[in-house]
């Protein structure tokens, strides 16, 4: 479970405790109780409402209450430092390691994938009982930290020391180490804030005061609960369909008792209507009846009538096909005279080519058709003879289509004449006066004019005198018709009224006879309903007792969710509160090397949800700004990490471990983290710190700003990278240049120790230089061989020492300040001396070099550049524009 957000919980139920109705505390104290379960949940697909609803239901009747604090989760003395560490099967850790830590720093050193996270995991796990990337990533914590070749996870052992000086095993506590860890990821998180909108800045700044899972399992609440709890059926549609069914039971009744007398006097009027004395008499005389009337339907037969119309449309058809033949025929006699000229077409045709070339000779024979006067002579002219050839062949052409048009007319014509007389033939045969009309041959003719090609015979047609007998005939059958029609539709009407009077006659019979069993089956239905009815509404009301309590839940859940938002919108600031002066000084001392007009003079952070983050830079007249939309993203990481570490400070939290500091500050910034980290007469000069990087040149940063006079609380660790399945490898080794140099010495390694003596001196020169810098706000003039552009240490040291001395001239208490290492210089610097050629035999390798002296080695390590170093870490500041002498 995680601790520090169970405390969150039980810290709102203690301090709402006036606010919250009896439901809304007793549900509050039961997600307590369950909140490892509950905060694995979210509402999506219902699961944290189920679960909530099962816990109701298992606890409902029992009495909650918060457990006692004197639960083993928390240390009860205070823990004053760290002191060390057993780590095994856990994370990356493989064996059984320990750890000491220094009573001042631990610094940690070691590239990616060393361990340095699993370290700082371990840590974490001690004095949370969690771990921020576990439960961001949602994978259980037993799971996170289990090793994976072991296969097994054991819980880290940590050592403090209380107070009185003695050692206490550390347990977890995240009220009272909530601040304890600096993270890179809350750093980073909090560096994307500008481009979010107000509320995700607050979810934000939440996160970087350790309130993201807080968030997370707040967020995990859905509006309400009433659809999940545990309701048992109120029963409100079985007592609706209770209640009808007896209703209907008793109309049924009632309806039954108006059909019976309604039945019996049907069959009185009955009885009396067709003069019958009994039952089983009125039912015969109904059988009897409607025989007889069958009988004289069938003597009838069919009534159609013949539809003269039909007749008239085959006789006027004939007709039109009769005229529409000659027309064809008449016309295809003519075409055939056309048919004997057409062999001269051609002919014409040529004679009339001659024409256009000489149309005053004959085509045949050239010889003149006409004399000198114009007067033809020859019979007929050629040419207009030809021309009229053309023409009748245009003519011919033209009948041609005709004749086809005529054609086609004539076969649709008889098509539609034969269709006609099969239905006339059809209706003949009908009313049996097949006889009337003879339609037999022409319908056979017409067969075989389309099967054969058969020219229709003219015997074949029906004759003008037919046609008027017929017409007579059809007249004559249609007026003796009507009067059969009309015997036909009285007998139909007879049949209907007896058929009638024979249903209302069956269903009295039905209802009289089935009467009292169904009486009986409808009195037994009646009391059944009425039973079934009286006994759901004593289980309703029972059921509405059992829900009322989860009613009384369900709204407690919606009214509680809403409070549970509001104080969580208000926890960041109140981890906030008061914390202004301490985030703008720390934010100075981290930004120390920035421009002037870059540091802060104001800064106010939020006191209300919505609100943001306000400063005021070092410019005159300079407006409060919201931070987020003008500090770049380097800024915004110190501002975040300054805010952490107030907090830590606000917390009175006697160690800090910060985690990855390369990747959590930029470039920029790194060089004021190290001098702030490493401090000691600051505001965190009673902090021990736990620092990892994976970042040497960082390391070393941190070691050089440490004055040597702490060397004894300084404990150094170094992850070597290791192989794929290798355990974690610690190494005893440092990154302090004077530290190597000591141990080389003692090694009686004398040209290792003079070449780390060398590199502690070029160390030396930036924090020199870094001094006059700082005190004298100026550049200096140094001046370098063409040959080698680049600046010689022994060349800048001298113009540094020289350019103290010159501007220190006259003014006695700086002077003071600084002799002692002028005069250490002097020493190191003197071409008389052998402490410049020592440095230089310790960078360059010499074949057949002269000894190197171990005495003087040890002389220039330990009264030369040690001293040195001690000055310019930590006996020598600047303050108000002066050099002073730390403690003056």
């Amino acid at each position: 479970m995680s601790l520090k957000d169970a405390e969150i919980l039980r810290k709102f139920i203690e301090e709402s405790e006036p606010e919250l109705t009896f439901f809304e505390n007793k549900l509050c104290i039961l997600m307590y109780l369950h909140f490892k379960e509950l905060e694995k949940t979210t509402f999506y697909s219902g699961v944290r409402q189920r679960t909530i609803s099962r816990l109701i239901s298992e606890n409902k009747e029992s009495k909650l209450e918060l457990p006692d604090r004197s639960m083993p989760h928390y240390t009860e003395n205070r823990v004053a430092r760290l002191a060390k560490m057993t780590v095994k099967s856990f994370r990356g850790f493989q064996s059984q390691q320990e750890f000491s830590f220094g009573s001042k720093f631990t610094f940690i050193y070691g590239r990616n994938g060393t361990g340095k996270s699993s370290f700082v995991d371990a840590i974490e796990f001690s004095l949370m009982d969690s771990i921020q990337e576990a439960k961001f990533k949602r994978i259980d914590i037993e799971e996170y930290i289990k090793n994976i070749y072991t296969n097994t996870a054991m819980h880290p052992v940590l050592i403090g020391v209380d107070d009185d000086g003695s050692e206490i095993k550390v347990t977890p506590n995240p009220e009272q180490f909530n601040f304890a860890i600096v993270e890179r990821n809350r750093i980073e998180n909090f560096a994307r804030i500008s481009a979010e909108t107000t509320s995700v800045q607050q979810q934000r700044l939440a996160t970087l005061v350790g309130l993201d899972t807080w968030n997370k399992f707040v967020s995990g609440f859905s509006k309400d609960i009433d659809n999940y709890m545990p309701y048992v059926d109120e029963l409100d549609k079985q007592l609706s369909e209770a209640k009808a069914k007896f209703e209907s039971n008793n109309k049924r009744f009632s309806d039954l008792e108006e059909a019976l007398k309604g039945s019996n006097a049907n069959l009185k009027d009955l009885l009396e209507k067709y003069d019958q004395k009994d039952r089983k008499k009125l039912d015969l005389y109904f059988i009897t009846q409607k025989r007889n009337i069958n009988l004289k339907l069938n003597s009838i037969g069919d009534t159609a009538s013949l539809p003269e119309k039909l007749l008239s449309n085959v006789e006027t058809m004939q007709q039109f096909f009769l005229k529409t033949r000659d027309t064809y025929h008449k016309d295809c006699l003519r075409l055939k005279d056309y048919k004997d000229d057409l062999s001269l077409v051609e002919l014409a045709k040529v004679i009339l080519k001659q024409k256009a070339i000489n149309s005053d000779n004959c085509p045949a024979c050239l010889t003149p058709i006409r004399n000198a006067s114009g007067s033809l002579m020859v019979k007929v002219d050629p040419y207009k003879h030809a021309t009229e050839v053309q023409k009748n062949f245009e003519a011919a052409t033209t009948l041609e289509k005709q004749t086809n048009s005529e054609y086609r007319q004539l076969n649709k014509q008889a098509r539609e004449l034969e269709a006609s007389l099969r239905a006339l033939n059809q209706k003949l045969e009908l009313v049996k006066l097949s006889e009337l009309l003879p339609t037999e041959p022409l319908i056979n003719a017409l067969d075989d004019l389309f099967d054969e090609q058969k020219v229709i015979p003219d015997k074949a047609w029906i004759s003008q005198d037919d046609f008027l007998k017929a017409k007579a005939g059809v007249k004559e059958f249609n007026e003796g018709n009507a009067t059969r029609q009309a015997r036909k539709q009285q007998l139909q009407s007879e049949m209907a009224d007896l058929n009638k009077a024979e249903g209302i006659f069956v269903n009295s019979i039905g209802v009289l006879d089935n009467a009292k069993a169904r009486q009986e089956q409808l009195k037994l239905d009646i009391k059944n309903s009425k039973q079934l009815w009286g006994e759901l509404i004593d289980k309703a009301k029972e059921a509405k007792r059992y829900n009322a309590s989860f009613k009384s839940y369900a709204d407690a859940y919606k009214g509680l969710v809403g409070k549970l938002k509001h104080y969580t919108e208000q926890l960041p600031i109140i981890e906030l509160s008061n914390l202004n002066e301490l985030t703008l000084k720390i934010y100075n001392l981290i930004n120390q090397y920035d421009f002037e007009s870059e540091q802060l003079t104001n800064l106010e952070l939020p006191t209300s949800a919505n609100e943001v983050i306000k400063i005021k830079f070092n410019v005159q007249d300079a407006p409060l700004v919201n931070a987020l939309d003008v500090l770049s993203e380097g800024h915004i990481r110190t501002l975040g990490l300054a805010i952490l570490l107030a907090k830590a400070l606000k917390n009175d939290q006697l160690f800090i471990v910060f985690d990855d500091v390369v990747n959590a500050i930029d470039d920029d910034h790194r060089k004021a983290i190290a001098e702030l980290i490493t401090d000691t007469k600051d505001i965190f000069s009673n902090v021990q710190w736990i620092v990892t990087t994976h970042g040497q040149e960082f390391a070393k940063q941190l070691i050089s700003a440490t004055p040597q006079s702490l060397r004894p609380e300084i404990k150094e660790i170094t992850f070597k990278s290791k192989g794929i399945c290798s355990d974690v490898q610690p190494i005893d080794r440092s990154q302090n240049y004077i530290v190597l140099a000591s141990k080389r010495l003692e090694e009686e390694d004398v040209r290792g120790c003079l070449a780390d003596c060398r590199r502690e001196l070029e160390v030396i020169m930036v924090k020199l230089w870094k001094l006059f810098s700082k005190r004298f706000h100026e550049r200096i003039s140094i001046l370098v061989d063409l040959s080698r552009p680049d600046p010689e240490t022994k060349n800048v040291l001298t113009t540094l020492n020289s350019s103290f001395k010159k501007k220190l001239k006259g003014n006695a208490d700086e002077l003071a300040v600084m002799s002692p290492v002028i005069e250490i210089l002097d020493k190191i610097l003197d071409d008389r001396g052998i402490d410049w050629f020592l440095v230089n035999k310790g960078t360059h390798e010499e074949e057949n070099g002269d000894q190197l002296d171990c005495a003087e080695t040890k002389i220039l390590l330990n009264e030369r550049i040690a001293p040195l170093d001690e000055y310019l870490t930590s006996l020598i500041k600047v303050k108000n524009s002066r050099l002073i002498s730390v403690g003056n």
